[in-house]
């Protein structure tokens, strides 16, 4: 992918992200917004080391009329079915609840607009995308948009004390820094949203082991989908 191509992609994903904010304003949007692209990627690249007996494509739900509850279905049977790797990453998801919206049919609708513009996206990723850069480095650039940060799963639960994204550039600047090399274990015993342990999976993520450690859940859920959209599979997070 060239940097121009990235780029362009990293635009796509942010105007097409503010659309669905501005129509719908859900209040956990960039939580639904990044399990439900952490299903597209599964689902598509069908990787070796996740089952996925039952779970259908996601295109095939848009005209679902049970929407919200299939979803829950299908996110329940995957953690279910891949119980350690998939561990704590989609614990806070949840399609049926109402959330803010006076009735059932907007909240359909909402659901069906994130499914469509999950789908178009990745399309459009498919379509620019090589092995330099992964999806997951696109979502980590949107993430870097304080008006996005803002919408993800945390808003209306009770925040940890302390608890900060660093920069990526500081994030990248460390990776080089500490330079693991092949097959060595990378332990960050306080890595939030993941930050540093993203900014390694970018450079040498199939070699290496990464564990994580931190006090809030919510965010080690959003470090170990990210991860998963950087294609790694050596993963352990927990509390």
């Amino acid at each position: 992918m060239t940097a121009n191509n990235y780029t362009q992609l990293c635009e796509h994903f942010h105007k097409a992200y503010t659309n669905l904010k501005n129509e719908h304003d859900h209040p956990y949007l960039f939580g639904s917004f990044l399990a439900l692209l952490t299903l597209k990627h599964i689902t598509a690249k069908k990787p070796t080391h996740i089952i996925l007996s039952d779970i259908p494509e996601t295109e095939s739900l848009i005209n679902d009329k049970s929407i919200g509850q299939r979803l829950n279905n299908i996110f329940k049977t995957l953690t279910i079915q891949n119980e350690t790797f998939l561990q704590g990453a989609f614990d806070f998801v949840d399609f049926e609840a109402e959330l803010g919206f006076s009735d059932r049919t907007k909240h359909e609708n909402y659901l069906v607009a994130l499914l469509k513009t999950i789908e178009e996206l990745y399309s459009l990723y498919n379509d620019k995308s090589d092995a330099t850069f992964n999806i997951g480095s696109i979502m980590g650039h949107l993430m870097t948009y304080g008006d996005v940060f803002t919408q993800t799963s945390r808003q209306n639960v009770k925040a940890y004390d302390g608890t900060i994204q660093t920069p990526l550039s500081v994030a990248r600047l460390m990776a080089k820094l500490l330079e693991p090399k092949a097959n060595e274990n990378v332990y960050d015993p306080s890595c939030g949203y993941g930050a540093l342990l993203r900014a390694i999976a970018s450079e040498k993520h199939q070699s290496l082991q990464l564990f994580g450690r931190d006090a809030d859940p919510i965010a080690l859920a959003i470090t170990k989908m990210m991860l998963i959209l950087s294609n790694v599979e050596n993963i352990d997070l927990s509390t």
